[in-house]
């Protein structure tokens, strides 16, 4: 079969249309029918990921799609939150450190080993915080606040690390 157009990259196509549509649902200030297409939009995601290994539909530039679907919805998203006051400005400043960091990260390694995707073990753990925050802030619920800041606790570890192994990796 096509190594592009496969079951697992049609799914991240429908993704990245319905992130679309719950991008335009954030704008208009929908607050629970953007969440409810969030979920469906993480949900895809995992499935996604899971016909692409089980079936070894699993491509480069199935891995870059995904990534770059998932970078696209998530920051505009968060964008957007952000303007409409549901995320707080200091969360923006205390993740920018975080965020440039991991572009240097994929920077590095594109360099090293020509792929724009971070290593799984990394893309996982990052992604699940990234959009679980995301969530977090969506839902507005006085826990929520909390527990979105405690989760960049771990973000400031893994980043640098995973930033250390790719410089070590160089060498």
């Amino acid at each position: 079969m096509n190594k592009i157009v496969n079951p697992a990259n049609g799914i991240t196509s429908f993704r990245l249309l319905l992130g679309l549509s719950l991008l335009y649902t954030a704008l208009l200030y929908q607050t629970q029918l953007t969440t409810v297409l969030y979920l469906i939009f993480l949900g895809l995601d995992l499935l996604d990921g899971f016909v692409a290994r089980k079936f070894k539909y699993e491509t480069d530039f199935g891995k870059n799609f995904d990534l770059f679907t998932d970078g696209l919805i998530g920051f505009t998203l968060g964008g957007i939150l952000g303007y409409q006051g549901f995320i707080p400005m200091l969360y923006f400043w205390l993740v920018l450190p975080l965020i440039i960091l991991q572009c240097i990260n994929v920077a590095l390694g594109i360099f090293m080993t020509r792929k724009a995707f971070i290593p799984s073990k990394w893309r996982k753990l990052d992604g699940f915080i990234c959009f679980s925050t995301i969530l977090l802030f969506l839902i507005d619920q006085p826990f929520s606040d909390p527990i979105a800041y405690a989760f960049l606790i771990p973000l400031y570890f893994i980043i640098p690390e995973h930033f250390i192994s790719l410089l070590k990796r160089m060498k």
